[in-house]
């Protein structure tokens, strides 16, 4: 298997999965109803938005466990140059998990 990690707009890469990272709520945060949500922020938004909202569609349905290191593959259509796109739980802000720290 082969990794590359590039810096730039995640939504105009062409590969065969991009992987987007999804920071579980602060401990004590509102959580939308189900409660597993989580809002996506930075690269994730970006690459969301260009998939018409697939990724947030699977936060809001609780398709992606809230525990840190989770993983969710998420086929996609059109908008993206990639198939797939792998949501990985991340710990909460603070925590050291929140890619954005």
């Amino acid at each position: 298997m082969r990794m590359t990690v590039r810096s730039g707009d995640p939504a105009a890469e062409q590969c065969d999965a991009l992987v987007a990272p999804v920071v579980a709520p602060a401990a004590g945060a509102e959580s939308p109803p189900g409660g597993h949500a989580a809002a996506l922020s930075g690269p994730a938004a970006a690459v969301d938005a260009a998939a018409g909202g697939a990724l947030s569609a699977v936060t809001a349905l609780g398709d992606l466990d809230s525990k840190a290191g989770s993983t969710r593959v998420v086929h996609v259509g059109a908008g993206l140059r990639t198939r797939r796109v792998v949501l990985v739980r991340t710990g909460g802000a603070g925590s050291g998990g929140d890619p954005a720290e």
